[in-house]
């Protein structure tokens, strides 16, 4: 077997009973349904997520993340572009879906720095656990 070379800066980490769900990005300012609702999250980084959907989103497509985390008030928001989309062996999830986070900062285009520290507050918490 050949090792893998690990790419990623930021460690990835799974949070139990997080869910996410996802819609493409709203077309001038119009509020669109959400695509999927309760997709499993797999793992999370800084960066970006994986989870498990029944549906396929377009590859570089833009769209609106909302995480649930369990024990945590309000919903974790963020914006992103999905990157891959994989086979799942599952029954009733039957892809894996990748999605790049936008970049954090003040810009209208980014994420929140507070949506950073939420992630880093996370990220602290879960992979001690």
């Amino acid at each position: 077997m050949v090792p893998t070379i690990e790419r990623r800066a930021c460690p990835r980490f799974t949070i139990p009973g997080a869910l996410v769900r996802y819609q493409k990005s709203r077309l001038f300012g119009k509020r669109m349904e959400w695509d999927e609702q309760s997709c499993p999250l797999f793992d999370l980084s800084r960066g970006g997520v994986r989870f498990l959907s029944k549906e396929s989103p377009p590859l570089d497509a833009k769209v609106d993340l909302e995480l649930t985390v369990p024990e945590e008030k309000n919903p974790l928001r963020l914006a992103g572009i999905s990157r891959w989309v994989a086979d799942h062996q599952g029954d009733e999830f039957r892809y894996f879906v990748g999605v790049q986070f936008n970049p954090y900062g003040n810009s209208r285009k980014h994420n929140p720095l507070e949506s950073l520290d939420q992630i880093i507050g996370l990220e602290n918490l879960f992979l001690r656990t």
